[in-house]
């Protein structure tokens, strides 16, 4: 196999329908001006790369705090790495890391504001058990329900390791930012007693720092980070690539049971809304359990579990134990799952080639033969056989991928293209998406029922979350309290961390902060904008603090020790720190786009000084005259209707066709009575000139001949236009 081919739809389907991102994209990827922003992008990558390395090196606090990034993106690329079968790019992956770490504040915000609905503290028992458990796990699933919203086609088309892929990139961006902030806290500046006891007792760096407070501890494992004794908590990124993998395999049963009929049906697609629901509470007890037992099993909520269906869920599930297994199991799954799909639309063979796929290509046909016939094939009641049939198709479906990576390597070493292996492994990517595609989304396509489905489950989302206030006051009333400041703590414990740094750490901080984004998958703007409005967020913590502990207070104290002038002064440097990143952003690329423009139409210019002295001085007018045209414009000064505004310069008469810039034949109709409508050679070439005829055609229809009323030819020009005339071919008499 020289080449691999991508997968195509059969001759005899329709083109399937793009989406309007599709569109995008490809009129992105065309784009000759956005050439220079891509440059750019690269290079704020690397920038922002030197920028952690550097507070890595030269701030012991920051390399433990980004110890928690660098996990979470390690965990994330390994499952990217361990799911074969995926159809989903990079960028789309990190693009959700990234949408996730930003909706983790949020989310924080939303626990807040229900728990002070509860009349409860965060600290409390009642709001860890209930509140945190609910509303995180319910939204760490935003953006796979955004997904299915903005792009229902690319969602139908996703296989079930891609929905793990990107269940474990929404958990991990959630951990991301949770341990950050808790290293931040844990390992600044002690606050209290118990803290100060903790410093001392403990090391202040290194691995042994983070066991001896209780904090997760990431390492090459790929399921690193659980964190519990007694309940075992597996971790963001497992328990939400859990639920992802459950829906994936939800809807892969959903669309089998189409083949089945009456009950049947009615109970395998039950099965499969019962599978997610079942994946999204057992994560939810997992929560619980872990929030709720410190020195012993449910020792914040009184030795038992706060109702009798969470205390059955977790022993039946073993207490949190066992979650990376399961998700590896359920990867497994997806493999044979998603080779099923694959072998379908015909991948699985297309990676064959002419030669048969060598060895491995040999061996699968063989195994196959030694299966009856119907098992191969995947008939209705080949049982086990179909299954086996599946095993064998992934492993040397899988083979034959890496025998075309490594035969583009070395094709690479001898055609000197380094980056052919890159270019192989986006190939297959993009051969099993199309594949993907012809089988799970073929024309004519049904993306209504996939914003159906997603507007489903945002609308079961909002449900769950308007139960968690009367549950937290329910079980607060039951545990006796009552104590509702323990976030004005946490703000202010932020805030003692943040005066304690110098300017320079805190510029380094913002820095970090926007790097983070960039390299995380996000946009140049929204590292800006993260950046800045962390500044703002960080100043106004004490406020914050202040206003969770007395609102009413809180708004007195502000306007009685400011004047109008100061909270005007204060809201415009909130917008501009807020909002100001997304608009350096747009300038930012404005400015580059103009940049690139003019650096364009200099390097025009000065290319036709050098080689063509008359085609600059044309093209320096004309550039004069619609730099005059577009100033009048944007100052009022043109006149609609102006003959110097019209886009056919004047050649358009009233009730006559258009002529069509470089042609000379005026169109069907005739020309107008004017200077040009003269008959014969004479008008035929003025009328060229007129128009903007192309060169050839004006010597066409030039007349040759001297005669009766005509000038001779060449006579009134320039001498260096005769010499032009004369390299023309033009021969006239002296």
């Amino acid at each position: 196999m020289s080449e691999f081919e991508p997968f195509t739809h059969p001759g005899g389907q329709s083109e399937p329908r793009r989406e309007w991102w599709e569109d995008l994209g490809a009129r992105l990827a065309g784009a000759r001006t956005l050439a220079p922003l891509r440059r750019v992008r690269v290079v704020v990558t690397w920038a922002a790369l030197v920028v952690v390395l550097i507070a890595v090196a030269v701030w012991p606090l920051m390399r433990t705090a980004l110890g928690a990034w660098v996990g979470c993106v390690w965990a994330m690329a390994a499952w990217f790495l361990l799911a074969r079968a995926k159809t989903v790019s990079w960028s789309l992956v990190s693009g959700v890391f990234s949408v996730g770490m930003v909706l983790a504040p949020l989310a924080a915000l939303v626990s807040a504001r229900l728990a002070l609905a509860a009349e409860v503290s965060v600290s409390s028992a009642s709001a860890a058990v209930v509140v945190a458990s609910l509303v995180e796990e319910t939204l760490k699933l935003v953006p796979l329900v955004a997904l299915g919203l903005i792009a229902p086609g690319r969602t139908r088309r996703l296989l079930v390791s891609d929905w793990l892929v990107l269940g474990v990139a929404c958990g991990t961006a959630f951990t991301t930012v949770e341990e950050t902030a808790r290293r931040l806290v844990l390992l600044g500046k002690p606050s209290g007693l118990f803290d100060l006891l903790t410093a001392l007792a403990c090391p202040s760096t290194g691995t042994e720092a983070l066991e001896c407070r209780g904090i997760s501890v990431f390492s090459l494992n790929p399921i690193s980070g659980a964190a519990g004794e007694y309940v075992m908590f597996a971790g963001h990124g497992v328990v939400t690539g859990l639920i992802a993998g459950a829906a994936g395999l939800a809807l892969v049963t959903w669309r089998r049971a189409s083949r089945l009929g009456g009950a049947r049906r009615v109970l395998a697609r039950a099965g499969a809304g019962a599978l997610v629901a079942g994946a999204w509470w057992m994560a939810v007890v997992d929560h619980m359990g872990r929030n709720g037992s410190y020195s012993s099993l449910w020792s914040r909520t009184g030795g038992e579990a706060p109702w009798w269906p969470v205390g059955a869920t977790a022993t039946l599930t073993g207490n949190g134990h066992g979650r990376g297994l399961l998700l590896f199991v359920m990867l497994a799954i997806a493999w044979v799952v998603d080779v099923r799909t694959l072998w379908a639309s015909g991948y699985t063979l297309s990676l064959e080639g002419d030669d048969g796929g060598g060895r491995w290509g040999r061996w699968r046909w063989r195994t196959w033969h030694r299966l009856p016939g119907s098992a191969w094939l995947r008939l209705p009641g080949s049982g086990w056989r179909a299954l086996a049939a599946d095993v064998v198709d992934l492993v040397a479906t899988t083979a034959l991928e890496v025998r075309a990576v490594l035969m583009s390597v070395r094709e690479a070493q001898t055609t000197r293209r380094p980056g052919l292996p890159t270019e192989t492994l986006i190939r297959l990517r993009l051969a099993r998406q199309d594949a993907a595609r012809e089988q799970l989304d073929p024309p004519p396509e049904q993306w209504w029922r996939t914003r159906v489905a997603a507007a489903c489950a945002a609308v079961l989302g909002l449900l769950v979350l308007t139960t968690v206030p009367p549950l937290t006051h329910s079980l607060a009333v039951s545990l006796g309290e009552t104590d509702v400041f323990w976030l004005a703590g946490v703000l202010e414990g932020l805030a003692d961390v943040w005066d304690s740094l110098s300017w320079g750490q805190k510029g380094l901080l913002l820095l970090v902060a926007g790097a983070i984004v960039v390299l995380s998958g996000g946009t140049l703007g929204m590292a800006l904008n993260v950046g800045m409005g962390l500044m703002t967020v960080m100043s106004a913590l004490r406020g914050g603090a202040a206003f969770l502990r007395d609102p009413r207070g809180a708004v007195r104290s502000y306007l009685a020790t400011h004047t109008p002038g100061e909270i005007a002064a204060e809201v415009a440097l909130w917008v501009l720190t807020s909002l100001g990143g997304g608009v350096l952003g747009y300038l930012g690329g404005q400015a580059g786009r103009l940049s690139y423009y003019a650096y364009r139409e200099s390097r025009w210019g000065a290319y036709l000084w050098r080689h063509n002295r008359h085609a600059w001085h044309s093209y320096a007018a004309e550039r004069r005259a619609a730099v005059r045209r577009f100033l009048r414009d944007e100052t009022g000064g043109a006149r609609p209707g102006h003959p110097s505004n019209d886009l056919t310069d004047g050649t358009h008469y009233p009730g006559v066709r258009s002529v069509p810039h470089g042609h000379a034949d005026g169109g069907p109709g005739a020309w107008g009575p004017g200077c040009h409508h003269v008959g014969g050679a004479r008008g035929a070439w003025r009328r060229a000139r007129r128009v903007g005829a192309g060169q050839q055609q004006r010597l066409a229809t030039r007349p040759a001949l001297r005669g009766a009323g005509h000038r001779r030819a060449g006579a009134g020009l320039l001498p260096r236009r005769r010499d032009r005339v004369r390299r023309l071919g033009w021969h006239y008499s002296h």
